[in-house]
């Protein structure tokens, strides 16, 4: 598993989730899927307001929309499956 490390010095040592994906199976034996996501345009508006310098804004940016398209797309095929 690949960890980024966030700019120190623009998170104060704290995490940003990007992204949480859960499948679960509940006490009535259904699949349960859940998923909370930073969204591209949220993550440009508050990189432009507060960290207008930092350098990987565009290669988050573009790494959510991937996240964002990918879990899209799990979703869709666990709806299917199951």
């Amino acid at each position: 598993m690949t960890q980024i490390q966030p700019n120190k010095k623009i998170q104060n040592n704290k995490l940003a989730t990007l992204l949480e994906f859960t499948v679960s199976l509940n006490e009535e034996g259904n699949i349960e899927v859940s998923k909370t996501s930073l969204s591209p345009e949220n993550w440009d508006s508050i990189v432009k307001k507060y960290y207008p310098a930092y350098d990987n804004k565009i290669i988050i940016s573009n790494f959510l929309e991937y996240l964002k398209n990918s879990t899209t797309e799990l979703e869709k095929a666990l709806r299917n499956y199951f």
